[in-house]
């Protein structure tokens, strides 16, 4: 039988600046004998997580989601994922996009989203997404492990990892004794 393993978060999750072989992907391949279907991707947003999550529900048996800050935000372009923080916004570098058109509009969007949609707004947008998501997981017999890097106001119950300054890289990413510790914060709770 073959335990399938979807992985998802933020670039903490994904291993930025991270070799791959210290990342939580290779640690479930190979330490925990998962077949990993890793969909976590630097930027990514608390309703991407969501949405991909529960698009991917019939094909897993254990979720491990690595929720992110609650600012962020996702829309879809040509089914291109486009993905957008408050201090700015990463436009991905696709070659079939009209470039001059959607970053005008990208631009605006940013602008006005971020204006309009304060803190209260995301961070109970985000709660709900991972109640939501989390919830419907567990309702189809489906293992949940789910982290936070902010605190959240969720029924869900959540694993938030403190990780030491020498666990991080330069840039406040984890480094491998970090990634180590955090795959073994999640696997811990796998086990309970």
């Amino acid at each position: 039988m073959v335990n399938r393993l979807y992985l998802d978060g933020c670039s903490f999750t994904y291993g930025l600046n991270l070799d791959k072989k210290y990342t939580l992907e290779t640690l479930f391949t190979e330490h925990g004998k998962w077949c990993v279907n890793n969909q976590s991707r630097n930027g990514k947003s608390n309703l991407a997580i969501a949405m991909d999550a529960y698009q991917n529900c019939q094909d897993h048996d254990t979720f491990v989601l690595g929720f992110t800050f609650s600012g962020r935000f996702h829309i879809k372009y040509q089914q291109h994922n486009i993905d957008f923080q408050p201090i700015k916004y990463m436009l991905p570098l696709v070659p079939d996009y009209n470039v001059d058109q959607l970053e005008l509009v990208y631009d605006k969007f940013h602008k006005y989203f971020y204006s309009l949609y304060q803190s209260p707004f995301c961070d109970d947008l985000s709660d709900f997404l991972i109640d939501a998501v989390c919830g419907y997981l567990i309702s189809q017999g489906k293992k949940v492990i789910a982290f936070s890097w902010e605190r959240r106001n969720t029924q869900t119950p959540l694993l938030y990892p403190f990780v030491r300054p020498e666990q991080r890289l330069p840039c406040g990413h984890l480094n491998k004794e970090g990634t180590q510790h955090l795959y073994n914060l999640i696997t811990q709770r796998m086990s309970n």
